[in-house]
């Protein structure tokens, strides 16, 4: 009885990133619609741009999905949970599985007087299991190129499972790293609280940080604290993540650009893009939607 979220088809070893795209945000809709249309007139027929560019002060990073792949462990360990609880995978849609903490999650499935006991058995199976993880695509790369001063993790799992995963992967040099786990906050993913603590244990607005999330809750808990998001769909499909403003299969994707005055700037490959300045904000680099698809038929 797996939970959906981590069908063995969602993993993050799957094929090269798509291009990326980007939901415009509603203060700047019609900027960004009039530049996509300009740019689209300026390209040459069949030309593209290589890359969105971001700029920002701070990289917030979900761990379970974005950062490592730990759907073995998850599954095996969720699915013998629920098999003693009595829980089926439809009950797992039905609360919003991904991207929840353990502690939602139990509150949600069992009784109240069941709740304590299964929780505690939760996290016993979590903590027995850490066979198979492996780091997410490209993530040892993206997190040693950043600042150490300008990331941080966010995770819905307790301190305890996240340096035991993050220990038993190819991210162990992250154990010591900033860390916010879902047993900090007074509420879990999607409420804006985790990505809200973490933007401030870096000593930032949520509006100068970039969340990385797999996971709609979490993508959700981001855009609710105010930060730009870009969403892997390392677990969960495309058309669950229309809520983030970017959105790539893995951290291949992603490649630090350049660090100065505290701005890292960073590109997600695969996208056209077309330049803008957002609200008096720095100039960011955004997707283009490109020219609409071809009419079935019609002449070239």
């Amino acid at each position: 009885m797996l939970p959906p979220a981590y069908a063995p088809a969602a993993c993050a070893s799957g094929p090269p990133a798509p291009r990326a795209c980007l939901r415009r945000r509603p203060a700047s809709r019609g900027d960004l619609a009039q530049a996509c249309a300009a740019s689209r007139g300026r390209r040459r027929p069949g030309s593209r741009v290589a890359a969105v560019q971001l700029a920002v002060r701070g990289f917030l990073f979900d761990l379970d999905g974005t950062l490592l792949d730990t759907s073995g462990p998850i599954g095996r360990s969720w699915t013998r949970w629920a098999g003693e609880h009595e829980v089926t995978a439809a009950d797992f849609v039905r609360v919003g599985s991904h991207g929840r903490r353990s502690v939602d999650l139990v509150t949600a499935l069992v009784s109240p007087e069941r709740a304590a006991t299964a929780l505690a058995r939760i996290h016993a199976l979590e903590l027995a299991d850490l066979d198979g993880i492996v780091a997410v695509r490209g993530a040892a790369q993206l997190l040693r190129a950043l600042p150490g001063a300008a990331w941080g993790i966010v995770t819905s799992g307790d301190r305890n499972l996240a340096t035991a995963r993050l220990r038993a992967s190819q991210l162990a040099f992250a154990v010591d790293r900033l860390l916010v786990t879902g047993d900090e906050v007074h509420a879990g993913k999607p409420d804006p609280a985790p990505y809200a603590a973490g933007a401030a244990a870096l000593g930032l607005e949520p509006a100068d940080c970039l969340v990385v999330e797999d996971a709609p809750a979490g993508i959700v808990s981001g855009v609710a604290a105010g930060a730009r998001t870009l969403a892997l769909t390392t677990t969960v499909t495309r058309e669950e993540l229309t809520a983030a403003d970017v959105v790539v299969a893995d951290l291949t994707a992603v490649r630090v650009l350049s660090v100065a005055d505290g701005i890292v700037t960073v590109t997600v490959d695969g996208a056209p893009v077309v330049t803008v300045a957002v609200d008096g904000a720095p100039v960011v680099t955004v997707a283009d939607p490109g020219p609409p698809p071809p009419v079935p038929g019609a002449r070239p």
